[in-house]
């Protein structure tokens, strides 16, 4: 197949468009899909894709597939009117790519890269591994599967939203996940940290339902909320915050609503500024460390080691189980329960 260069409107109607022997296309116009069809290598040197303007998925309720060895590349804008344009791996979408549309766009396997700032309103990562060099999301980008790995940020104002579907890591001693905006984990699916990654929150992570964050192996990990975050458990809802995971509290706020539980399972580490709020209450059961001076509303000592390094409490907190150790100078208020 000899290059094609489209500066007008391409409609593929129907059947597998097959990309060989080096061929490159380059669209600067609209590429409109109308039917549930694929792309697909056939042989020979490696082929490319590059779309520079608009794809668009104008007819079908499947899926319109672009498959890994097209060697597809976004510079432009991916719409999906209906149904789903998916990518099986490859592909690379570089800054200033648009995701728009009814329908969605989704990673559904292999590995896809996205290099610098996006904007996504349908953009769904649901299966394969997620590389992220510098992406930051505008707008709302859906989790529902795969592995995120690289560096990722959600911008100020922005959304990442974790939904129902498979398995969801984000792994890497490299991989730094870095939220800015909300991180709206909206099922009872677990969020799983491994490999070194690092998860951290400096505004909004809020869990919408009765979920976990777990540790799933390789190097220690990291779920660190800073002085300007704040890890919340809507009304009703209980978040784990399970063994291993290396939550690290650095002065920021840990807010149960009313009826909500934050269990602490081993493995915390409260620093100074830590601020425990709510209606519901902060639940450590397990062994987890106090360093210095922190604000309660609601903490709960429940089970484990409560291990104090001239940790004092402002407020009210309740000791009903466990061990305290270390230094805890002049504590301000002990609600019933136990006493040492």
């Amino acid at each position: 197949m000899p290059n094609f260069s489209n500066s007008g409107t391409v409609n593929w109607n129907a059947d597998t468009l097959y990309i060989q022997s080096g061929a490159a296309l380059v669209n600067n116009g609209l590429w409109n899909a109308t039917s549930d069809d694929q792309m697909a290598y056939n042989g020979g040197s490696a082929p490319s894709f590059t779309n520079n303007s608009s794809m668009r998925k104008s007819g079908g309720v499947g899926s319109t597939v672009i498959n890994g060895t097209v060697g597809f590349v976004n510079n432009g804008t991916l719409q999906a009117q209906t149904g789903s344009i998916a990518f099986t791996g490859g592909s690379v979408f570089n800054a200033g790519s648009v995701f728009s549309g009814a329908g969605t766009v989704a990673m559904v396997s292999g590995t896809n890269t996205f290099n610098g700032s996006f904007t996504s309103a349908n953009l769904v990562l649901s299966g394969g591994t997620h590389l992220g060099n510098a992406a930051a999301v505008g707008g709302t980008l859906v989790f529902a599967g795969g592995v995120m790995a690289g560096t990722w940020g959600v911008a100020a104002g922005q959304t990442l939203s974790g939904q129902s579907g498979g398995f969801k890591f984000i792994d890497g001693m490299t991989t730094v996940v870095t939220n800015n905006g909300t991180l709206a984990w909206n099922t009872t699916d677990l969020l799983y940290l491994r490999g070194g990654a690092t998860l951290r929150n400096q505004a909004l992570f809020v869990a919408n339902q009765n979920t976990s964050v777990a540790y799933n192996g390789g190097s220690t990990t990291v779920f660190e909320n800073t002085a300007s975050g704040t890890v919340r458990a809507a009304a009703g809802v209980t978040l784990n915050l399970l063994n291993a995971v290396g939550f690290v509290n650095n002065g920021g706020t840990l807010d149960a609503a009313v009826g909500a539980a934050i269990r602490y399972n081993g493995g915390a580490v409260f620093n100074a500024g830590t601020k425990f709020t709510g209606a519901g209450s902060n639940v450590a059961a397990g062994n987890n460390s106090f360093n210095g001076s922190f604000n309660s509303a609601n903490l709960v000592l429940a089970s484990g080691t409560h291990a104090g390094n001239a940790a004092v409490v402002t407020g009210t907190a309740r000791f009903t189980g466990g061990s305290l150790a270390g230094t805890w100078p002049a504590p301000g208020r002990w609600a019933a329960g136990r006493r040492w």
